[in-house]
């Protein structure tokens, strides 16, 4: 596909893609103007309204955000700031950085990583496991957990992101880092929807750096998202726990 062909595509896609959260930014200020009169039910319409307008211009900040990303890892695939990163300096700083996250939810967070390099782009790296940590706490609900390992596998390291949460249908499984599917999550209606596009933009990066990305999941099991990418050659291998 030329790049004219590929651009058109995304541009398609995207236009599709906010004619939804338009309709329901459209549909909630109406209901703002609508209900100008005093009283309880009309207070309690125009919080409602409110609180879906701000939910959904999220959503839509979070998509366009999501999509320039992607179409930038497009255009500067060959532009990564290759280095040397020690997984256990990548993982735990991840980690911290949702801890706060994980502790309004409810979550605990662990992390256990051998000592081993990679090479990287460790802002591209660490967007990739921030993507599906925060992934796992939308479908993870309180007194559930979240556990992060990274290990050396042969030449290769696998980093796997296991949560205790609602789980993938198997049907869906084979479409996850499609752009733009989404899957709802049962029996959590106050998750946040997602755009589609995070575990795509997630198997983008991880490829661009030579690996792999897969999933293993089972409906009110959990999931467990597996990175694998090349280590490092001759580097001593230990064990560092962070929880």
């Amino acid at each position: 596909m030329s790049r004219d062909a590929e651009r058109a595509r995304l541009l398609s896609e995207l236009a599709h893609e906010f004619q939804t959260p338009i309709a329901i930014l459209k549909s909630s200020i109406e209901a703002l103007a609508e209900s100008g009169s005093a009283g309880a039910n009309a207070n309690a319409k125009r919080a409602n309204a409110a609180y879906i307008a701000q939910a959904t211009l999220d959503r839509l900040s979070r998509l366009v955000r999501e999509f320039l990303d992607a179409a930038a890892l497009k255009n500067q695939a060959n532009a990564f700031r290759m280095a040397p990163i020690a997984l256990s300096d990548l993982l735990s700083g991840v980690c911290e950085d949702c801890a706060l996250l994980a502790e309004d939810k409810g979550v605990p967070l662990s992390c256990v990583s051998d000592v081993v390099s990679i090479a990287g782009d460790r802002d591209k790296l660490k967007q990739v496991f921030l993507n599906l940590i925060s992934n796992a706490l939308k479908h993870t609900g309180s007194g559930g957990s979240i556990a992060i390992a990274g290990k050396a596998v042969g030449r290769d390291v696998a980093i796997t992101v296991a949560d205790t949460g609602t789980g993938i249908a198997p049907e869906h499984l084979p479409r996850v880092f499609e752009r733009f599917y989404r899957i709802s999550t049962p029996g959590m209606p106050d998750a946040p929807e997602g755009n589609g596009i995070g575990l795509s933009l997630c198997r983008d990066i991880v490829m661009a750096h030579g690996g792999t990305i897969a999933v293993e999941s089972e409906p009110g099991q959990g999931a467990c998202f597996t990175v694998r990418l090349p280590a490092l050659a001759d580097q001593p291998q230990k064990s560092c726990y962070n929880q």
